[in-house]
């Protein structure tokens, strides 16, 4: 179902969500591009605590808030069947670190996740980071766009050594220097199953 850059009103959204409530024949669904607010999160959020065929939900670049994202992530706990995600691009700040944590901690299927372009800094990336010294379902995880710098590099790379599921991790656009980008090189000599994108190096 492709619903993105389509200028859905929350009445629109409502009407949708509460169909796939019960459908058992779509598998992906992407609402990217609503300027959906938390009145929307709610909405999707109830879809996806009530929802067993979904997959894939592509959520980004829409207007949700802190209230929103919490609502979305922790609907997100007793769902067993979404595998990828992608919430990019909703300005959250590292708010949306912690649900997310808290989300991956219990959520045993989803293995892709996009956190790109959320405003997240070093705090941020620090409690990523504890998350992922833990999971084993995640596979890949693109965190673009934020502004983690060298330190929250630090506490991601101390994660990553011993992490052995994650297989790609893109961290560019994150203002990353030639020290923060010596550090993730050392990583990926410890752990070489994991492939690092930095982008750019920062000066």
């Amino acid at each position: 179902m492709k619903l993105s850059y389509n200028r859905l009103s929350h009445q629109g959204l409502r009407f949708i969500t509460n169909y796939l409530k019960s459908d058992s024949r779509i598998t992906s669904v992407e609402l990217g591009a609503n300027q959906f607010t938390n009145e929307g999160a709610l909405y999707i959020s109830e879809c996806l605590a009530l929802n067993s065929t979904i997959t894939s939900i592509y959520l980004d670049n829409n207007k949700f808030g802190k209230e929103g994202a919490q609502l979305i992530f922790e609907s997100l706990k007793s769902n067993s069947t979404i595998t990828e995600i992608d919430f990019r691009k909703n300005n959250i700040g590292n708010e949306l670190a912690e649900f997310v944590s808290e989300c991956l901690k219990v959520n045993s299927s989803i293995t892709s996740i996009d956190l790109g372009d959320n405003k997240m800094d070093q705090q941020g990336a620090q409690i990523i980071a504890e998350c992922l010294k833990t999971n084993s379902k995640i596979t890949k995880m693109t965190l673009l766009g934020n502004n983690f710098r060298d330190e929250g590099l630090k506490f991601l790379s101390e994660s990553l050594k011993s992490n052995s599921t994650l297989k790609s991790i893109i961290l560019a656009g994150n203002s990353i220097n030639k020290e923060g980008a010596q550090i993730l090189k050392e990583c990926e000599k410890l752990n070489p199953k994991i492939s690092i994108s930095i982008g750019a190096i920062s000066k």
